[in-house]
């Protein structure tokens, strides 16, 4: 799992460090003094943790109508916009054209 470091960096105001990547724990840093600079970290680091959710979904989706209500899901929802949304956001996090 990726987190956010406060201070950890020389140059940024926060680090997002990913344990196991290597010699280097660091994926990214912010610079200081930007808006919603905490935020943005936040967001990079859940970025795994969002993408795992959303193919879990999708996944749930394509299974049927079953793996729907074992998630909670009481409603058809194959043309609902959040399940396209879902998919747009997963073909852009892996680099596919294909939703």
């Amino acid at each position: 799992p990726w987190t956010v470091v406060k201070g950890a960096t020389d140059n940024g105001e926060f680090s997002i460090n990913g344990f196991g990547c290597g010699l280097r724990p660091y994926i990214a840093e912010t610079i200081g003094g930007i808006d919603n600079e905490e935020a943005n970290a936040r967001l990079i680091a859940a970025a795994p943790d969002l993408l795992e959710a959303l193919i879990a979904l999708v996944k749930a989706e394509d299974d049927g109508e079953q793996a729907m209500v074992d998630i909670g899901v009481q409603e058809e929802i194959e043309d609902h916009p959040v399940i396209a949304a879902a998919r747009e956001a997963i073909a852009k996090a892996i680099g596919s054209d294909q939703p």
